[in-house]
């Protein structure tokens, strides 16, 4: 009966043709997308690209494969299912089988072990319930999934994202200035700085540096607003406290610290040959505590005492918990109250105006030594070991020295001129000019190029040793504001703590999850947006552009740009008042590549000013992207914007934005970790600034080496990136004295 209709109805029976072999093509394709699937989600195509790279060939002639993809992928997959019969452990059986396969497939599967014995090495160093630090992992924060087999983009941007490593011998490293079991507890307090985030972000790292560099606990500050975020949460209502946990991971970070050195002392103390006891006590790198913890740990007991008379100290008001009661800091530095420079401890209503401004000085004046350090003034040198000694190292074997050489530079110059110190350390700035000096270089030279204009040493010393609390002030009128990226302003007497810490800032003081992911789930949608637009433009005209740092190929070119366009109460109107037009025309059709997708963070509201730049890129902007945010607190948008702007292949930022200067420094972790040409320096070679014809020269200020100058705050420089990762030298055998 189905043959006869079929054979008087040709379109009935052409359509069931097509269904047929649609289903085979399907069914088909099903199968080598699984294929491929396994290997790009297990092994990152890897053995793929090793299969066909390795065959040599020369002239236009392509490579003659090795081996076809679809008998690599049917081995992958079958090597799967015999392993999950045997419980994922290839057998004795087994492992004879590939030694007399192809050196192809013998070549796949020893680096599909090894990948594997890597992530097995990964998951059991780290512990279990600690902050993720190796990787990132979104699925639990709104995407994207990186375990969805059939989505590769989520798997790849997710891995991109990701510019920190995870090395488990930091984490168990602690200073040597850390008082030792059983000694006193010793406290860093700060003040948050009195601008907008980025600013407050600066000195907060500072701040986190001298802490863990001096082995002192990390008193956080109270919540308070913070200048420019704004005072609506999406969840929640209303507002206007923060603490730096809302941004940071850190009692997540302290956590894993603690629980790293416990298990490093622990093993030294099974090790060990002799008799000797090895604490199991040892004090984590990073240690934090609330103020309010603080307070009631060592004020309510009588434990503080004030430096000038040695008796007892109480907060004002006998308030512990400060959270939500103090003003923005850009408020209540210029407060009546607080120039008055009273501290009010002997105040006992704890509810009056007064003690809501009264906290810092009492801090200042009535808990701590607050040491009087000007990043502009001095640089924060921290010996390498406690004690007198190494201080006086660091005046007479390193800071003399300088001096002298100082002299000398001076005395090169013209008679007229040799007043005028500007000249002598302008000179001395220049000698680094694409010249960085080694990471593991002697003290005095590491010091001689970090210097820049400064003309004193504040050093870490006795008095600030033994200080039970070092405040440390954040206010612009007092001359002790922070507003210096740390790395500019604190210098480390030994290599490896230099080395360590900047490790530490970058693996570590990083945004947490929640806001990484959501950056990352735009960075994809961009993405998709850009394959299609490089694929017209690639038909259309082919393009190399020579700044690309990607390595796709044509067919899934996902790059696209990104800018940082500041407006809004920009103080620097040189820059903030230009227009579109000279933008364009000035600066970035230098940079960017006609017709692509650049994606632009910026606080101009009125989008007709971008319309000299949408008649040359397909423009994308945050509000492309809100739905992708649901649920994110807004008060993360511009961090997240951050991190989207620091994934574009070529970057046109602000030139004096801290905001503009995190994602510079975001793109030098990134360079680092990919290798972009000049990386070994520190260049990143595509990243520039858009200024005014009048200020042409620091347009390509990140493209060369250069040591960091004054005003710090205004760029960021490559020694916070470049070569970080330098391994230790290794450890001399001890000499053998012949016995007698």
């Amino acid at each position: 009966m189905m043959r006869r209709v079929l054979c008087k109805s040709p379109v009935l029976l052409f359509t069931v043709f097509t269904l047929v072999i649609i289903r085979m093509y399907t069914e088909q394709s099903k199968q080598q997308q699984n294929y491929l699937n396994l290997l790009n989600n297990h092994y990152h195509g890897q053995v793929v690209m090793t299969a066909f790279s390795q065959s040599p060939h020369s002239g236009s002639q392509p490579p003659k494969p090795l081996v076809t993809p679809q008998e690599l992928m049917k081995h992958a997959f079958l090597q799967q299912q015999q392993q999950q019969q045997t419980g994922g452990v290839a057998s004795k059986q087994q492992q004879q089988r590939q030694q007399k396969l192809p050196p192809i497939f013998q070549l796949f599967y020893s680096q599909r072990a090894a990948a594997d014995k890597e992530k097995e090495e990964i998951s059991t160093s780290r512990p279990s319930d600690a902050h993720p630090v190796a990787g990132l992992s979104c699925r639990a924060h709104g995407g994207p999934n990186e375990d969805d087999r059939n989505d590769l983009d989520a798997q790849r941007v997710v891995q991109d994202m990701v510019y920190w490593r995870d090395l488990p011998a930091d984490a168990a490293w602690h200073s040597p200035h850390a008082p030792s079991p059983g000694e006193p507890k010793k406290y860093l307090t700060f003040e948050p700085d009195e601008g907008g985030f980025n600013n407050i972000r600066m000195a907060f790292e500072t701040a986190v540096v001298l802490a863990v560099g001096t082995g002192r606990i990390l008193v956080l500050p109270p919540e308070m607003n913070f200048y420019l975020l704004t005072n609506f949460r999406q969840k929640g209502g209303l507002t206007k406290s923060f603490g730096f946990n809302d941004f940071f991971d850190l009692h997540a970070i302290a956590k894993e610290h603690a629980q790293q050195a416990l298990a490093k002392h622990a093993n030294a103390a099974t090790s060990t040959n002799d008799n000797s006891t090895i604490s199991t006590k040892a004090p984590a790198a990073l240690q934090i505590m609330t103020f309010q913890e603080f307070l009631e740990a060592e004020a309510m007991t009588g434990n503080l005492r004030n430096p000038q008379t040695g008796r007892p100290t109480f907060p004002p008001g006998n308030r512990t918990n400060w959270n939500g009661k103090i003003p923005p800091n850009f408020m209540y530095f210029r407060s009546p109250e607080h120039k008055g420079g009273k501290s009010n401890s002997d105040n006992t209503t704890s509810d009056n105006k007064y003690n809501n401004l009264s906290l810092w000085n009492w801090m200042r004046h009535s808990v701590s030594y607050s040491p009087h350090w000007s990043p502009g003034d001095c640089v924060a040198a921290i010996p390498r070991l406690p004690g007198p000694a190494t201080v006086r190292e660091l005046q007479q074997q390193i800071w003399r020295p300088l001096l002298q050489e100082d002299q000398v530079r001076r005395q090169k110059l013209p008679q007229r001129m040799q007043d005028n110190y500007n000249l002598v350390w302008r000179n001395r700035f220049h000698s680094y000019d694409d010249n960085p000096t080694p990471v593991d270089a002697s003290a005095k030279d590491r010091l001689a190029e970090m210097l820049a204009q400064r003309k004193s040493l504040c050093i870490y010393n006795e008095t600030m040793q033994n200080a039970q609390v070092l405040h440390l002030q954040g206010e612009q009128d007092a001359g002790h504001r922070l507003l210096v990226h740390f790395y500019a302003f604190v210098f480390f007497q030994d290599w490896q703590q230099d080395l360590w810490m900047k490790r530490f800032v970058r693996d570590h003081l990083r945004y947490h999850d929640d806001i990484q992911c959501a950056a990352a789930r735009i960075v994809l949608a961009i993405r998709q947006q850009a394959r299609n637009v490089n694929r017209k433009l690639a038909l259309a005209a082919p393009i190399v552009n020579s700044l690309k740092t990607s390595k796709d190929d044509d067919d899934d070119d996902v790059s696209f740009h990104t800018m940082h366009i500041r407006r809004g109460d920009f103080q620097f109107k040189k820059v903030r008042d230009m227009s579109a037009e000279s933008i364009y025309q000035e600066n970035v059709k230098r940079w960017f590549t006609p017709g692509k997708v650049v994606y632009i963070a910026t606080d101009e509201k009125n989008m007709t000013f971008f319309e000299p730049l949408r008649r040359h890129y397909h423009l994308l902007f945050f509000k492309d992207f809100q739905h992708l945010l649901t649920g994110v607190d807004s008060h993360y948008y511009g961090m997240i914007e951050q991190l989207v702007a620091a994934m574009g292949d070529v970057f046109v930022g602000v030139f004096f934005s801290t905001f503009t200067g995190y994602i510079t420094r975001l793109r030098g972790y990134h360079s680092q970790k990919q290798k972009w040409p000049g990386y070994n320096k520190g260049e990143l070679r595509n990243t520039f600034y858009y200024v005014p014809n009048a200020l042409a020269p620091k347009r390509k200020a990140m493209i060369k080496y250069q040591a960091v100058e004054p005003a710090f705050w205004q760029r960021e420089f490559p020694v916070a990136w470049r070569d970080l990762d330098r391994p230790p030298p290794p450890t001399p055998q001890a000499a053998t004295t012949p016995s007698r």
